[in-house]
């Protein structure tokens, strides 16, 4: 039996398929528009303080991540666009203290942030005209905050930006603070005298955050120690002040100890005003991150002779002083470590030419590692500082009568200009006018042996170092 359909009804079955489409075609772009969007990874800082305003403590990474292309619209390329976020009314950020950063392979090519007490300003752009590369990352590392104001809850917010961010609209939120008043923990001030004698008559006076704790405390007699306590918080202005010198005040020493038995304050004599200010700790943490100084990241045409990487000390809460830096450096994405130091700065071996090279600084203390230290990276220039030639000295060209039983060849190194110095000679002799190379030698003079008589030889010296040999040595004969 055969069956016939209209053509009416194919037409109403394709009218059927077409808009089943066109509603899944729209709800995956409702979908895509949905997962678009910007997602925010806020950290929370919690401030434990005797007083306020507290000590500064490291906050978490801000991670701004694009959902997709597009999320920043950059509508003109190379222009630059700003979002701020301000601070919460009992809260303000370190000013000058952060760093901002954006992941390879998007289409922000350049960003920069300023920060004041009470706002954090982000400044991008990018060369692309249109929407062409991945996903934008931006991280903002490295903030320090502290509690102004007594104890409160409150979140730190986008608050304006120059162009529309989907999903990162006003007020979002990009950071939750929260500040409690703590009781502290007991400080030690110890007093000892290095006569064994006493202070005779001299004084100190110790306050918190400018508080008065302990006034006019003295060691009576002996050599000591004696001493005192007083409380003090995480992050809380101790200072120590001599407030009379006594008969012999070279003599006074004092030292305080915080929580945990650590010492923060080592053993020395008091000054007058201003005296002596260290951090409160009641518990030792690891230290925050390094500020990176030089060479910028990204930066190009560096010296292949070497540079000096250089960071500023992380900024310790009391608590968190970095006592050493791991060092990593290499030419891999992943350097690795490469020592170990006290200073803040590292000076690299001779470079590679047209090479790009990675470099992290990981603080450290007793406690542990900072965490989430940030890889930078700078390229090399072009070229290698391979040794200028040599001034052939002796024999001349052309001589005659040279010695048969052997010559000096002699020569002076070439002058240096940075790091290209020779580290030794390819020596070249024979009676071939292209002669061979007959050794490498570190000196300046080449004892060639006994010679045929009524013979032409030639030779020809070529300055080498590390990087390579120099171009155009001549031979002479």
């Amino acid at each position: 039996m055969n069956t016939h359909v209209s053509k009416t009804k194919w037409t109403s079955v394709a009218i059927i398929i077409v808009t089943a489409l066109m509603l899944f075609c729209l709800m995956m772009a409702g979908v895509r528009s949905a997962q678009a969007a910007v997602g925010v990874t806020a950290p929370s800082l919690n401030i434990s303080t005797a007083s306020f305003p507290s000590g500064y403590y490291a906050l978490g990474n801000i991670v701004i991540d694009e959902g997709n292309k597009g999320d920043f619209p950059i509508a003109a390329a190379s222009t630059n666009y700003t979002f701020t976020i301000s601070a919460p009314t009992r809260f303000e950020f370190q000013a000058g203290t952060g760093s901002v950063s954006v992941a390879a392979g998007g289409d922000i090519t350049s960003i920069s942030m300023t920060i004041t007490a009470t706002t954090i300003t982000v400044t991008y752009s990018s060369s692309e005209g249109n929407r062409t590369n991945g996903d934008d990352i931006i991280t903002i590392s490295g903030l320090q905050v502290r509690a102004i104001t007594g104890v409160a809850t409150q979140t730190a917010t986008k608050t304006v930006s120059s162009e529309t961010i989907s999903g990162f609209g006003n007020p979002t939120v990009v950071a939750n603070f929260t500040s409690t008043l703590a009781t502290g923990c007991n400080h030690t001030i110890s007093l000892t005298d290095n006569f064994d004698d006493g202070w005779n008559g001299g004084t100190v006076t110790v306050t918190v955050n400018g508080v008065p704790v302990l006034t006019n405390i003295t060691l009576a007699t002996g050599a000591g120690p004696q001493d005192f306590t007083f409380t003090a918080a995480n992050g809380d202005v101790i200072n120590v002040t001599r407030t009379a010198d006594g008969s012999y005040p070279g003599e006074m020493q004092v030292s305080i100890e915080g929580g945990s038995s650590n010492n923060i304050l080592p053993t020395q004599q008091p000054i007058p005003a201003p005296g002596t200010s260290v951090l409160g700790c009641c518990a030792p943490t690891v230290p925050g991150l390094a500020s990176y100084t030089n060479p910028s990241n990204g930066v190009i045409d560096q010296n292949v002779c070497g540079i000096s990487l250089t960071w500023d000390a992380p900024t310790t809460n009391g608590c968190n002083t970095a006592s050493s830096y791991d060092v990593y450096f290499g030419t891999s994405a992943t350097p690795p470590l490469v020592t170990n130091t006290t200073a803040t700065s590292y000076s690299t071996p001779f470079l590679t030419a047209s090479t790009t090279y990675y470099w992290k600084i990981v603080p450290k203390n007793a406690v542990g590692d900072a965490a989430g230290a940030l890889t930078w990276s700078f390229t090399t220039s072009a070229t290698n500082p391979v040794p200028g030639l040599a001034t052939y000295n002796s024999p001349a060209a052309g001589a005659t009568g040279q010695n048969c039983c052997g010559v000096a060849l002699n020569w002076t190194e070439p002058a240096i200009t940075g790091c290209n110095a020779a580290t030794s000679y390819d020596v070249y002799f024979g009676t071939s006018a292209t002669p061979p190379l007959v050794g490498n030698i570190n000196g300046t003079t080449y004892n060639t042996g006994a010679l045929s008589t009524s013979t032409t030889y030639y030779w020809k010296i070529v300055p080498r170092n590390s990087f390579g040999t120099a171009a155009g040595a001549v031979t002479r004969s």
